[in-house]
């Protein structure tokens, strides 16, 4: 394939050689290589030879630029070859580039592949945890549900909501009957503790809970279960704090 691009490159470096001989000089190649007599002149003559002799001095002046065109010529060929050398070298190195680069994908993706596989590995066994977490907090939350809760101490509860209503129902026997009947009118655990104090008793705080537990005190609150009944359906329930224990 190279010989004959080089055959058909020398035929068009021929005739661009022609080309510039008949431009230059305004001979064609056969006029240069071979003279032809002068029609009307005589042969021998000195007209003649000045003819002649200008024709040589075309001819050596085509011959100089004859010569002139393949020094050019052989450098454009010189300088064609080492450009294909060069561009075989540089297509090899951007070959080699390619590869390279297709290398790299190949491992850059391997090792995408292997961190997600990690990854996946990873938030495997952190789900795994959590769900044990969480299964131990849903056990714990079931066990404080299941627990029951502390007894209820209705001094503690009044005495953090003082202004909580109350009501002392029914009648008391015995050495404290007449204490009770002085504290009974107490509505609310301020009024109980002056009343009862005012009676008396000088530590009346020990009435509440017993009061409380055998049904003579009733606390005015949803969230406390009370063992006192009021007298009558009527009665006011009005709500007060949550019982604090």
């Amino acid at each position: 394939m190279s010989t004959m691009q080089d055959k058909i490159t020398a035929k068009k470096l021929k005739k661009e050689d022609d080309r510039i001989k008949r431009l230059l000089l305004g001979l064609d190649a056969e006029t240069v290589s071979k003279p032809k007599p002068v029609k009307g002149v005589p042969k021998g003559g000195l007209l003649e030879k000045k003819l002649q002799a200008k024709s040589k001095q075309k001819a050596a002046d085509v011959k100089l630029v004859t010569s002139m065109v393949a020094a050019q010529r052989a450098k454009k060929k010189k300088a064609t070859k080492t450009s294909g050398v060069m561009g075989q070298k540089i297509a090899a190195k951007a070959a080699e580039k390619k590869k390279k680069a297709e290398v790299a994908s190949v491992v850059a993706q391997v090792k995408a592949k292997k961190a997600a596989k990690k990854k996946a590995e990873v938030d495997k066994k952190f789900d795994s945890h959590l769900a044990e977490l969480l299964d131990i907090a849903d056990k714990n939350i079931e066990k404080a549900k299941a627990k029951p809760a502390g007894k209820f101490n209705a001094l503690t509860f009044l005495k953090k909501n003082p202004k909580v209503k109350i009501t002392f129902v029914g009648f008391k026997g015995g050495k404290n009957a007449a204490l009770f009947k002085k504290y009974k009118p107490a509505k609310n655990y301020e009024e109980f503790f002056k009343l009862a104090k005012a009676g008396g008793d000088a530590t009346p705080n020990g009435h509440i809970n017993y009061d409380f537990r055998q049904g003579y005190l009733y606390i005015h609150s949803d969230g406390v279960k009370n063992v006192a009944k009021l007298p009558s359906a009527g009665a006011s329930t009005t709500t007060g704090a949550s019982p604090k224990n």
